[in-house]
């Protein structure tokens, strides 16, 4: 395996890319020479049904649970034509923390699914983003990679304002979620900027399903809110640019989770089969909090899916010197729209 230099994804640390979260090159890319150490594991959890391999499949029909709050009104599922949005300059501290999964070109991921439960509400100030996300491996490790470059695939939780394009609620009143492609590096004509979906409104305590699935050449992301039944979905075609890191991250631009967040039932299936379920395990770099934590995986029999039940993500703690946690006051690209009011910087 390739990577990008440290020195390079140092430097891309002062970009709070993608709705105040980073885009894929300011994320902690595995370091070329690095030893990955796996996060702390504890075996003994339900394995849920398999997602089919290099397919778009049909999001289960869920049982619908009670709401924390009122519902909001319900958004009507829906796949606009993508859009991108400028990137205003804001000043602020970034802060971002998470896991990685990588499926090592010429392998690649084909289907993702995970829930996650809607946390508390922050303070009303700044944005935060949680997600997980595909994007693939540079030009030294993929042939795929150009002309698209490195952009990400994810399902967006957001609390703020963001570069989500269409009706955004009314800042720090509701999380809201959509699916999105976003990539800031690129040229090449569509796959640039902030690109997404319909916008859902949500509850604290919602229980959201997400998924991405490959079909073809295309990817559909869609979030169900299994307390609402409402849902949204996203798709793109990606021109089979193969998708090799999976993420499972927090991200802050003047703002932090009140509390760790955790992925449930989460599941992920390669083109090709992993040789172990050791291989499925989510990744740090050695530079990460030791509290973002995964519970041992299981594989498929074919060795093409793997099941984790949690993977959770601590809030950034402490003074930090390295690609997690606070990174220090900078004028960076935001890409929020609107950029964040002065009086909440």
């Amino acid at each position: 395996m390739r990577f990008r230099p440290l020195a390079f994804i140092v430097a891309a640390v002062v970009l709070v890319a993608g709705c105040a979260g980073p885009e894929p090159d300011m994320m902690h890319r595995p370091v070329a020479g690095a030893s990955p150490t796996a996060t702390a594991t504890a075996s003994g959890s339900a394995t849920p049904t398999a997602i089919a391999s290099g397919a778009a499949t049909a999001t289960p029909t869920p049982t619908p649970k009670p709401s924390a709050s009122a519902t909001p009104t319900a958004v009507p599922t829906a796949t606009p034509t993508a859009t991108a949005t400028p990137t205003p300059s804001v000043t602020g501290t970034p802060t971002q923390t998470g896991l990685y999964v990588e499926a090592a070109y010429p392998n690649s991921f084909v289907s993702m699914q995970t829930t996650v439960t809607v946390p508390a509400s922050p303070p009303p100030e700044g944005t935060l983003i949680i997600w997980p996300g595909l994007t693939p491996l540079d030009t030294n490790s993929n042939p795929t990679y150009d002309p698209i470059d490195d952009g990400i695939l994810r399902p967006v939780l957001t609390w703020g304002p963001s570069c989500l394009p269409g009706t955004q609620p009314t800042p720090y009143s509701t999380w809201y979620i959509a699916g999105e492609y976003h990539n800031t590096i690129g040229t090449d004509p569509g796959f640039t900027g902030c690109q997404g979906g319909a916008i859902m409104s949500v509850n604290v305590g919602d229980q959201l399903l997400e998924t991405l699935t490959l079909g073809g050449t295309t990817w559909t992301e869609r979030i169900t809110d299994e307390n609402t039944l409402r849902s949204v979905t996203f798709v793109i075609d990606m021109e089979g640019q193969t998708q090799n890191l999976l993420y499972f991250y927090l991200d802050g631009y003047g703002q932090e989770p009140v509390g760790a967040v955790t992925f449930s039932n989460t599941q992920f299936t390669m083109a090709s089969a992993f040789p172990s379920a050791a291989a499925c395990t989510p990744l740090t770099n050695g530079t990460f909090d030791p509290n973002d934590t995964s519970t041992a995986p299981t594989l498929s029999g074919d060795g093409l899916t793997c099941s984790i039940a949690t993977i959770t993500i601590s809030s950034p703690t402490g003074p930090i010197s390295s690609l997690r946690g606070r990174l220090g006051p900078h004028v960076v690209p935001a890409f929020l729209n609107p950029p964040i009011p002065s009086s909440h910087r």
